[in-house]
């Protein structure tokens, strides 16, 4: 893991409210563009989703909670043609805020439709409808799957190593200058141990070095 910025909070904040603050940092320090955030369920809140997709052009991907359902008159798949076969979405249209989803067209069912002779073939849904549900990227997309499913797996992993390796699972301070320090020097470290794997004199484990660094930054998994 490349570590771009950390935030320290006190206990008693919730994730979610530090999301437009950690926005705008990485915005200003990150130097590459920001195809879309992948959080866990402590950042599910629908105004800095929608704020986040109509200010920023920014997509922040998360699970649902238990409980929660998509909106009414869609499958749990995404929507449905009148078939009942879920179709594919598209795109997002930053100019009208809608997703664009498309019928498959190839699948069994669409062979005996009673519609097959005048399908509409698209479908476009306001992102707004349900920013968890549908938003910039839809839950139930493919890509929205891939970075919940094995994305953000990856990022986790590397949370936990870090946890362990620097041994950080075993503090516990009750200052926020304590605690800030200490995940500095945890970046420290690990920007050292990536430079280190660099400087190997064996060229297959810095290239190796290099293919997973590079792996990570176009979160090609």
């Amino acid at each position: 893991m490349v570590p771009a910025i950390n935030i320290v909070k006190p206990a008693n904040v919730a994730d979610v409210m530090l999301m437009p603050y950690f926005l705008e940092q990485v915005i200003q320090r990150v130097p590459f563009p920001i195809h879309a955030i992948v959080a866990d369920k402590g950042y599910i809140d629908a105004s800095i989703k929608e704020d986040a997709r109509k200010e920023l052009a920014i997509p922040i991907v998360t699970g649902v909670r238990d409980g929660m359902f998509p909106p009414e008159g869609h499958g749990e798949f995404g929507p449905e043609c009148f078939y009942g076969v879920p179709l594919v979405w598209d795109q997002y249209d930053p100019q009208t805020h809608e997703n664009l989803y498309l019928a498959k067209g190839d699948s069994p069912e669409c062979r005996f439709c009673v519609h097959q002779g005048h399908c509409y073939q698209e479908i476009r849904i306001d992102a707004g409808l349900h920013e968890h549900y549908f938003g910039m990227i839809p839950l139930k997309s493919r890509t929205a799957r891939c970075l919940l499913q094995i994305v953000r797996p990856q990022v986790e992993r590397g949370n936990e190593l870090d946890k362990n390796r620097f041994g950080l699972k075993h503090y516990f301070l009750n200052s926020l200058e304590l605690a800030q320090i200490l995940s500095h020097l945890a970046d420290a470290c690990q920007l050292l141990m990536i430079l280190k794997s660099f400087k190997t004199r064996t060229k297959y484990i810095a290239k190796e070095a290099l293919g997973k660094l590079k792996t990570q930054l176009e979160f090609r998994f």
